[in-house]
C-alpha cells in the first residue's frame, strides 16, 4: 500500500510543477487521482498521468507546442506524437472519430487462457447457461477462475458487449462450480472470434 501511496504522490507532484509552469490556476479532477486540467480562457488543455506515462491533449495547437517544449526541456522523452495505445487501449484516429480497442490484450488473454484453438461461439452465454449457485456442481481451481473474470473485467472498458455476462459469472467467484468456469471459458470463447470489437 505504502508503494502504490509513492507513486500516487510522485505522480501528483509531477502534475502540479508542469501545471504551475503554464498556469497559476489549475484543477484537480475529483474523479480521478491522476487527471489534472489546465484552465484559460476559452481555450484547455489537459493530461492524465499513469506512474511515467503522459497523455496531453490540448484544444489550441499553441498551447501543445508549448507544452511539449516544456516537458523537452524538463525530463527526457520518448514517443511525442499522435496517440495510439495507452495503459493496454489501442487508439485509432479517423476522420469520423476515435476508435478505442484492446485487441491486443484480448488475443493474448484468450492465449493465456489456452483457448487460442478452441471453437468459436457467436454468443456470451448460451441459453442454457442460466447461473445458479450450484451447490452439487464440482469444485474448481479459483485461482483460474478469478484470474479469468479479473482480466475480462479489464476487457470490458472497451467491450461493452461482455459487460452483462462478465458481471454475472463474477458473482460467483466465492463459491465457484465447474458450470461458473464453463460460462466464463465461454466468453473467452466468443472473444476468440471477436477480438477486434471496440468503441
Amino acid at each position: 500500500m505504502g508503494g502504490s501511496s509513492n507513486v500516487v504522490a510522485q505522480s501528483w507532484k509531477l502534475c502540479r510543477a508542469v501545471v504551475e509552469v503554464f498556469s497559476e490556476q489549475y484543477l484537480r479532477s475529483p474523479n480521478a487521482n491522476d487527471l489534472v486540467r489546465l484552465l484559460q480562457i476559452g481555450e484547455s488543455r489537459g493530461f492524465p498521468v499513469y506512474v511515467d506515462d503522459i497523455v496531453f491533449g490540448s484544444t489550441a495547437k499553441k498551447l501543445k507546442d508549448e507544452f511539449v517544449e516544456f516537458m523537452h526541456s524538463e525530463f527526457e522523452m520518448s514517443m511525442i506524437g499522435e496517440l495510439t495505445y495507452f495503459l493496454g487501449l489501442q487508439i485509432k484516429q479517423c476522420p469520423d472519430g476515435i476508435f478505442l480497442n484492446q485487441t491486443k490484450y484480448a488475443k493474448n488473454m484468450v492465449e493465456k487462457f489456452g483457448m487460442k484453438s478452441s471453437k468459436t461461439v457467436r454468443t456470451r452465454l448460451g441459453q442454457q447457461d442460466k447461473l445458479s449457485k450450484d451447490a452439487e456442481g464440482k469444485d474448481v481451481d479459483q485461482k483460474l477462475y478469478r484470474s479469468i473474470i479479473g482480466s475480462l473485467l479489464y476487457l470490458t472498458a472497451s467491450r461493452p458487449d461482455i459487460t452483462f455476462s462478465v458481471g454475472v459469472c463474477a458473482r460467483f467467484q466465492s463459491a465457484l462450480k465447474e458450470s461458473h468456469l464453463k460460462a466464463a471459458k465461454r466468453i473467452l470463447r466468443y472473444i476468440n472470434g471477436m477480438s477486434e470489437l471496440g468503441l
